[in-house]
C-alpha cells in the first residue's frame, strides 16, 4: 500500500468515523441556515485536504515513514478528540451557530478545559494530514483554515455570552481552542 493510500485511508475513516457519531447523535447537520460560517470552514478544511496529495504527487516526495506515521498519530488524537467532544455535547452539535430547541451550554467534560474542542480535532487532523506526506506548501491552506475558524469561534463566542449569561465565567476559566496555550 502507497503512502498516499494510507493517506486516503486515514482521512476517509476520520470522515466516516465524525459521520457515524453525528448520526447517532442525531446531530443537526445544515447548510440551510442563515449562517453562513461554516461554509469557509468546510471549504477550507477540504481544499487543505485535497492539497496534500496533490502536493505529494507533484513533488514526488519522499516521506520516512517515522514521519508518515507521527501523522497518522495525531491524526488519531484529533478524532480521539472530535469523539470526545460529540460525545460531551450529546445532542447539542449543529452546523449552526442559533438557538436549538433545549439548548444548554456544556461545561464537563473535555469542555471543562477549552471551549471548542471540535475545532481543535480539525486543526490537528490539517496538521497530521500536511506531516502525513510532508507536504510544506499546504500550510497555506491550513493557516486559511485556522483564519476561518477564528471568524467562527468570534462569531460563536458572541452568540453563546448573548444567550448564557454563565459564559462569561465559562470564558474567564477555560482556554479558546489550546489547552494551556490560547
Amino acid at each position: 500500500m502507497s503512502q498516499v493510500h494510507i493517506y486516503a485511508l486515514v482521512i476517509a475513516l476520520y470522515g466516516i468515523m465524525d459521520i457515524v457519531i453525528q448520526k447517532n447523535k442525531k446531530s443537526i447537520v445544515s447548510l440551510k441556515s442563515k449562517d453562513r460560517t461554516y461554509l469557509p470552514v468546510l471549504i477550507s478544511f477540504i481544499i487543505t485536504l485535497a492539497a496534500v496529495p496533490f502536493e505529494y504527487n507533484i513533488l514526488h516526495k519522499q516521506v520516512s515513514w517515522p514521519v508518515m506515521i507521527s501523522g497518522i498519530i495525531i491524526c488519531i488524537i484529533a478524532a480521539s478528540i472530535r469523539i470526545k467532544g460529540h460525545l460531551d455535547l450529546g445532542h447539542g452539535f449543529s452546523t449552526r451557530v442559533e438557538k436549538q430547541e433545549n439548548h444548554k451550554l456544556v461545561t464537563s467534560g473535555i469542555y471543562s478545559l477549552i471551549r471548542h474542542p471540535m475545532y481543535l480535532a480539525i486543526i490537528l487532523l490539517l496538521t497530521g494530514a500536511c506531516l502525513m506526506l510532508k507536504a510544506a506548501f499546504s500550510w497555506i491552506f491550513v493557516i486559511l483554515n485556522f483564519y476561518t475558524l477564528h471568524i467562527r469561534i468570534k462569531k460563536e463566542e458572541k452568540f453563546m455570552s448573548e444567550n448564557f449569561p454563565e459564559y462569561v465565567s465559562y470564558i474567564n476559566k477555560t482556554y479558546k481552542l489550546f489547552p494551556f496555550l490560547y
